[in-house]
């Protein structure tokens, strides 16, 4: 596995990170940290326990904190999250992969043979692009170099009549070029995302209540994304019920769940820190007084009155003359 990795000074201005970066700055070390564990074709292990090994021992953090840290940026769509066989991988988008990693042989761009993962289904469509792509080239390529001969031979065809002609000129050659042209290729054909469409809040309720929840979250849930247009960050939402799981199970956990926070008015926390304040300064101010109120009555106890004068030590008055 290759150690050299290229991070572009784009990631620094990507939305994306800013949203990520609500999980606190460890999340955002873990996307970092991940690009120069993965191998040439941007793949690595999937299973929080695995990454953690590999990423980021010395992090604090549990394996369900990760779960929900790699669920999240997959969420984000940094990278995919996809499963094999019952084991969990994890693979960054092929385009921007390949891109920033420039370096990287040409070949595997193309051919899948030496990654120890398997492909996910990103990869697969961009492979098959590049190599629909290269054959077609590779094609006009040929023709154009196929020259004329100088001198053609002749030919004796039959004569065919101008309405012979015409109709020929109208009728259009099926022919198996002309066909690839106008027919229907898999690889050339582009899925279409599906409208995100915001679900009711029954629906919303019984699918709460259906993975462990309670109602009233699933109220939560759904007068938050509500209320901001049902956005994830500043990203349209595309699953409800993947954000919905997410939901659940930081709730489920005792942890908050940071994009219901609720934020008080700006002018009532304003109110609330200036009584605050106000408090504070006369509870001060109290302890002030009380402090000097008891240094003046312990130097009042202090002071002792001197001794009366005995009767020979009395100074003695003259009379005035």
């Amino acid at each position: 596995m290759s150690r050299k990795r290229e991070v572009s000074t784009d990631v620094s201005q990507d939305a994306r990170i800013a949203d990520l970066s609500i999980f606190g700055h460890n999340a955002v070390a873990m996307y970092l940290m991940a690009i120069p564990q993965a191998d040439d074709w941007g793949r690595l292990p999937g299973n929080p326990r695995e990454f953690k090994m590999l990423v980021c021992p010395g992090f604090d953090e549990t394996t369900a904190q990760i779960q929900a840290v790699l669920e999240k940026i997959a969420e984000l769509g940094l990278w995919d999250r996809y499963e094999v066989d019952g084991k969990q991988y994890i693979a960054f988008p092929p385009q921007t992969w390949f891109k920033r990693q420039s370096y990287i042989n040409s070949d595997k761009r193309v051919a899948d043979t030496g990654s120890r993962f398997p492909a996910n289904q990103q990869y697969i469509a961009y492979a098959e692009a590049l190599r629909d792509g290269s054959s077609k080239k590779q094609q006009e390529t040929a023709e154009n170099s196929v020259s004329l001969s100088p001198s053609p031979s002749l030919s004796i065809s039959p004569s065919i009549s101008p309405s012979e002609e015409r109709v020929e000129a109208q009728a259009p050659a099926l022919t198996g070029e002309n066909h690839a042209t106008h027919g229907t290729s898999n690889s050339n054909v582009q899925k279409i995302r599906r409208k995100f469409e915001p679900p009711a809040a029954k629906t919303v309720g019984d699918f709460f209540r259906a993975n462990g929840s309670t109602g009233a979250e699933a109220r939560f849930y759904f007068d938050h994304y509500t209320g901001n247009g049902w956005m994830v960050g500043r990203n349209p939402m595309r699953d409800w019920q993947a954000t919905a799981r997410n939901w659940i199970r930081r709730s489920g956990n005792g942890k908050p769940v940071i994009p219901d926070e609720v934020v008080e008015d700006e002018a009532e926390l304003s109110a609330r820190e200036a009584q605050e304040r106000a408090d504070a300064e006369r509870e001060r101010e109290a302890k002030l007084l009380a402090e000097q109120e008891e240094r003046r009555r312990r130097a009042k106890a202090a002071v002792v009155p001197p001794p009366p004068l005995a009767e020979s030590e009395k100074p003695c008055l003259l009379p005035s003359m």
